[in-house]
C-alpha cells in the first residue's frame, strides 16, 4: 500500500482554512473589508478577549439577499468574479470567496443581514459543518457578522495565539491604519465593552490623519507629496527632510486604497530619501498609491497582505522620482523649523534670503563685511546645466563668515545662531551635486603630467567598472599582471585624492545603485580635507554655494554637515538666563 493518501475534504478544509485565517486579526481585515466592498460609511468592530472569543462586525452596507445566505460559507463562492477577465480588473478587497468559507471551518459564525428592499433582515449560521435554518430578525439594513470561540476545533493553532491583549492591539492597529485610507467612512472599536476610538467620516485624508495621530502637532512633522504620470499617481504624508535620530514613526503603504506590503515602493521612497536624512534613519511616510487594476497583481498571498506591481520599474522610478523632486523643492518653498523636540531632532535649514550686510567681527570689520559682499556678487552659479541649480546660484545668503576652527570648521553667523559648518562635508555635498548635473567642468577629462600607476586587485569585474567611470570622465587601463595606469581623469578630481578613489572603488562592490556609488565617492576623494586651511574668500565661497545646493545640511553619505549653536543655549551656559 502506497504512503500518499488524498486527506479527507473536512482536514483539508481545516488547512485551508488556516492559511487564511492566522489570528483573530485575520477575521476583522476580512470582514471589514467585506463591509467595505458593500459600500458601507460606518463599520462597528466588537471584541472579546482580543477577538480570540467573540469578533462582531457590524456595518450598514448593501446587505445580502436572503436566498444568496446558503451559497456564502462555500469556498470561492463571491459576487466579485464572474469571469476570468474579472480577475484582471478587481477593486475590489474580498474577491475569492475564501474569507466566510474559512472562518466558518475554524469558528462558530452567525450572519444578519437585510437589504435596503427587504421588510425583515435575515439570520443564517453556520457550526461544525451544519448550517442552520434562515430566521426572521428586526429589521436592520446592513450585515452584522458575529464570530464565536476561534479555533474551537483546532487546539493546537488556539494555543499559539498570544495574549488577548497582543490581539487586541494589532486589531487597533489595523483599524486605524485602515481608517486612514477610508477616511468617508466612520470606524468604531469596542474593546472589552469599551470604546477604544470612533473616527467620524471626514471629508480629507489630512483631517483623518488628524483624527489617527492627534492632531497639528504631530502632523506639523510632515508635508503632504502628491504625483501623476499617465495612470499612476501617488499621493501622501512624508516626514520632513532633516531627521537626524531615529524614531518610530510610520511607514504604511496603500496601494488602490489597499494597505499592502510592496517592497518597491519601499526601496523607491528610501533611495528618494538618501541624503535627506541622516545614516540608518529611516524616513516616516504614509502614501497612496494609484494605478490600474491590471497593473497590479494582487492573488499572490493567501491574506492579500501582499501585492506585486507588474511592471516594477516604471513604478520604482515614478515613486522615486515624484518624491525626490518634491524632498528637493521643500527646501525652495520653506524653512525648517527648529523646535521639533516633540517627535524628534531636526537640522534647521538655513534660508536663503537678500543680503542685507550687518555687522562684522570686531577684527577687520569693515573690511571682511566690505570684502563678503563683493563676494558674494559674484556670479558662482555653474553655467550649462539644469535650471534649478542655476537659480540657486543666482541668490544671495543672509550670513556672515567668521573664520576658521582648527582647519576643519567654518564658523558662520546666521540669524542670531552661530552654525559650525564641517568643511569636507560641505564641499562633499557641493561637488555631488555639480557632479550629478553634470556639469562640463565636472566630467571633461585631464591627462596627469606623471604617470598614475597603482597595483590593485584585478579581476573579472575590473572591465565593468573600468567602463562605467568613462562616461564621468575617467581613462583607466590595465598595466601588467596586477597594476592600472590611469590615462585620464576628471577635472573634478585635480587635487583630490584620486589614490584613495581608485583603491576604493575597484576593491569595494556597489550592488545598489552603482552609478550614483560612483558619483558620491568622487565627490568625497576631492573634496576639500579636514585639517587644511582655507584664506577668507574660500570660506565664504564654499559656504554660499553649500547654501545654494538641493540639500545643504547633510552630505552625500548622510552625514551631518551643520551644527547649530543658538543664543538661548550661550546664555544657559554663561548662566544668563
Amino acid at each position: 500500500m502506497g504512503k500518499i493518501l488524498v486527506l479527507p475534504p473536512e482536514i483539508a478544509r481545516k488547512i485551508a482554512a488556516g492559511e487564511v485565517v492566522e489570528k483573530p486579526l485575520s477575521v476583522v481585515k476580512e470582514l471589514v473589508e467585506n463591509s467595505l466592498d458593500a459600500k458601507a460609511d460606518f463599520i462597528e468592530v466588537e471584541i472579546v478577549e482580543g477577538g480570540k472569543k467573540k469578533i462582531v462586525v457590524k456595518d450598514n452596507g448593501e446587505g445580502i439577499l436572503r436566498e444568496d445566505l446558503p451559497l456564502i460559507f462555500k469556498r470561492h463562492s463571491t459576487s466579485k468574479i464572474k469571469n476570468v477577465e474579472d480577475l484582471e480588473n478587481i477593486l475590489t478587497f474580498g474577491f475569492r470567496g475564501e474569507a466566510l468559507s474559512s472562518i466558518a471551518e475554524i469558528s462558530k459564525i452567525t450572519i444578519i443581514t437585510a437589504t435596503e428592499t427587504d421588510d425583515t433582515s435575515s439570520k443564517i449560521s453556520f457550526f461544525s459543518g451544519e448550517i442552520s435554518e434562515i430566521e426572521s430578525e428586526a429589521y436592520r439594513k446592513g450585515t452584522t457578522v458575529i464570530v464565536e470561540d476561534l479555533f474551537y476545533n483546532l487546539p493546537a493553532r488556539k494555543n499559539f495565539l498570544r495574549t488577548a491583549q497582543t490581539e487586541a492591539l494589532s486589531i487597533r492597529k489595523f483599524l486605524k491604519d485602515f481608517s486612514l485610507a477610508n477616511e468617508s467612512v466612520s470606524i468604531r472599536l469596542i474593546s472589552e465593552g469599551k470604546e477604544s476610538f470612533f473616527y467620524e467620516s471626514v471629508k480629507s485624508k489630512k483631517e483623518r490623519f488628524y483624527q489617527v495621530y492627534g492632531g497639528e502637532s504631530y502632523y506639523e512633522h510632515f508635508f503632504e507629496i502628491e504625483g501623476w504620470n499617465g495612470e499612476y499617481g501617488l499621493f501622501g504624508f512624508f516626514v520632513k527632510p532633516g531627521l537626524k535620530e531615529y524614531k518610530k514613526m510610520p511607514q504604511l503603504i496603500f496601494v488602490n486604497n489597499r494597505l499592502v506590503k510592496e517592497k518597491v515602493t519601499i526601496q523607491a521612497i528610501y533611495q528618494a530619501y538618501d541624503t535627506y536624512l541622516q545614516k540608518g534613519v529611516k524616513p516616516g511616510f504614509i502614501v497612496f498609491v494609484d494605478m490600474p487594476p491590471s497593473e497590479l497583481e494582487v492573488n499572490i498571498h493567501p491574506t492579500k497582505a501582499e501585492v506585486k506591481f507588474k511592471h516594477s520599474s516604471d513604478m520604482f522610478k515614478f515613486i522615486r522620482n515624484v518624491v525626490r523632486n518634491n524632498l528637493e523643492n521643500y527646501y525652495l518653498e520653506n524653512e525648517i523649523p527648529s523646535d521639533y523636540d516633540k517627535v524628534s531632532d531636526y537640522s534647521t535649514m538655513i534660508p536663503q534670503n537678500e543680503v542685507k550686510g550687518g555687522s562684522s567681527f570686531v577684527r577687520e570689520r569693515e573690511d571682511s563685511s566690505t570684502r563678503q559682499k563683493e563676494l558674494f556678487h559674484r556670479d558662482y552659479a555653474y553655467t550649462g546645466g539644469s535650471p534649478s541649480f542655476q537659480e540657486r546660484g543666482e541668490m544671495l545668503v543672509d550670513f556672515r563668515v567668521i573664520g576658521q576652527f582648527l582647519d576643519s570648521y567654518i564658523i558662520v553667523e546666521k540669524d542670531k545662531k552661530l552654525l559650525i559648518v564641517d568643511q569636507h562635508n560641505a564641499d562633499e555635498r557641493v561637488r555631488y551635486e555639480r557632479l550629478l548635473e553634470k556639469k562640463e567642468e565636472s566630467v571633461k577629462s585631464v591627462a596627469p603630467i606623471f604617470p598614475l600607476i597603482f597595483e590593485i586587485n584585478i579581476d573579472e569585474s575590473f572591465e565593468e567598472k573600468a567602463e562605467r567611470l568613462k562616461k564621468h570622465g575617467w581613462e583607466i587601463e590595465i598595466w601588467g599582471e596586477k597594476s592600472i595606469h590611469v590615462k585620464k581623469y576628471p577635472a573634478i578630481m585635480q587635487g583630490g585624492d584620486i589614490r584613495a578613489f581608485i583603491f576604493e572603488y575597484f576593491e569595494k562592490g556597489y550592488e545598489e545603485n552603482p552609478e550614483d556609488s560612483v558619483l558620491k565617492l568622487m565627490a568625497c576623494k576631492s573634496a576639500i580635507k579636514v585639517n587644511h586651511r582655507l584664506n577668507y574668500e574660500e570660506m565664504v565661497k564654499l559656504v554660499s554655494d553649500l547654501f545654494k545646493t538641493k540639500n545643504p545640511y547633510l552630505c552625500p553619505h548622510s552625514r551631518p554637515i551643520i551644527v547649530e549653536i543658538t543664543e538661548d543655549f550661550i546664555k544657559r551656559e554663561l548662566k544668563r538666563k
